[in-house]
């Protein structure tokens, strides 16, 4: 399967088990080569053989386990209180959007239907705001200077 894809993969899973994105995913580890590696070696040792993300009894991990760990490693990295696995999934939108992503793309990468319920996931930063804007005020100037340009001719 192509990054692409597993990265959708990935995503979709995590989404309905409630398990963290991909900021969390490198920072514990599981990097797309580890999950490749998972797929290929050891998925279809499962039961089920759908889980990504099995214990080490061969079941997912349990949703408070997950919390549990995840408030701790917010704990040792000093990270906000109000942080949940949720926000990995908000602050993963944002970062495409902000990096240049289709807004299709990352509707898709979300599994939502409607681009709105994207929209309430992306946080953009104020500078992301700044940039767009100036982008399309530099545009629309240009636009008109040229029309002037042409009327005047």
């Amino acid at each position: 399967m192509a990054g692409g894809g597993l990265a959708r993969l990935a995503v979709a899973r995590l989404k309905s088990a409630g398990v963290p994105v991909a900021p969390l995913l490198r920072r514990v580890g599981l990097t797309p080569e580890v999950i490749a590696d998972w797929l290929a070696h050891g998925q279809h040792c499962m039961d089920d053989g759908i889980d990504l993300f099995p214990s080490e009894r061969g079941a997912l991990v349990a949703e408070d386990t997950l919390l549990r760990r995840f408030r701790r490693y917010c704990n040792d990295l000093c990270l906000s209180a109000g942080l949940d696995l949720h926000s990995l999934r908000r602050s993963y939108a944002t970062h495409l959007i902000e990096d240049g992503w289709d807004p299709m793309f990352v509707q898709h990468q979300l599994g939502h239907e409607h681009a709105s319920t994207t929209a309430l996931y992306t946080c953009v930063s104020s500078d992301f705001r700044i940039r767009t804007l100036r982008r399309v005020l530099d545009a629309t100037i240009d636009a008109a200077l040229a029309f002037s340009q042409e009327e005047s001719s």
